[in-house]
């Protein structure tokens, strides 16, 4: 499977070269069946949104927990916060019946993640655990 991401122009329009990358694509699959998909591509995560999301937020969380007396893996942890937290997907599953899942940190967008990043500082905060601003102010 091929994918192409590339910008629409202003004017709805496909940019030339785009034209040209699909044109020389086609002929390979001459006399197939193919399935041709559209999308708006979205932005994942951040790079900094992730190490801040690993390094501060989940460490921090699992400690908070461990001095509570409920020592949980980093695993867990994350497992926990997506539950509470995470946008939920839905959809249905191979069986026709429908299902809830919480959002896997990979699959969320920029914004998606600042929203569950700042849900889960909120309500440590709220707490009186306020999570570290950055890598550094933690000591794990």
């Amino acid at each position: 499977m091929s994918t192409y991401t590339f910008c629409m122009l202003e004017n709805g329009k496909m940019p030339e070269g785009m034209k040209a990358t699909l044109l020389n694509v086609f002929p390979s699959y001459a006399g197939k069946k193919i399935k041709l998909s559209i999308a708006e591509a979205k932005e994942k995560r951040s790079l900094d949104q992730n190490a801040y999301y690993w390094t501060a937020i989940v460490p921090h969380v699992r400690k908070v927990r461990f001095d509570m007396g409920d020592p949980l893996s980093i695993d867990q942890v994350h497992e926990d916060l997506l539950k509470q937290f995470a946008p939920v997907v839905s959809g249905k599953d191979l069986m026709g019946g429908q299902y809830a899942r919480p959002k896997r940190s990979k699959e969320m967008s920029v914004a998606e993640m600042a929203e569950y990043i700042t849900a889960i500082t909120a309500t440590m905060a709220q707490f009186g655990n306020p999570v570290p601003l950055r890598e550094g102010d933690y000591d794990a």
